[in-house]
């Protein structure tokens, strides 16, 4: 359904993309933070991950999938090959 809440701003911050001139194709997505945390992955396609709040210490949480990455890539793709031309030689 619902595209997850951006509370922080920290994980739309680290979404980058990346060129591989041997295959010539782009990877794009959320970078590994330095916590130890399952987050990006877990929202997407959903999972458990631990919390740590300050009342109950570490509680383990199931997240429902709340996808990002899937549905903005393919609301763009139409739009890719005219941002894309001409930009890499």
């Amino acid at each position: 359904g619902e595209s997850p809440t951006n509370q922080t701003g920290l994980l739309k911050r680290h979404i980058y993309f990346a060129f591989d001139p041997d295959r010539r194709s782009v990877v794009i997505g959320p970078a590994r933070l330095n916590k130890p945390s399952v987050a990006p992955a877990a929202l997407e396609y959903g999972g458990q991950t631990t919390l740590e709040t300050r009342r109950r210490g570490r509680i383990r949480v199931r997240i429902e999938p709340r996808p990002y990455m899937g549905p903005a890539f393919e609301q763009e793709q139409p739009r890719l090959p005219a941002l894309w031309r001409n930009s890499v030689r």
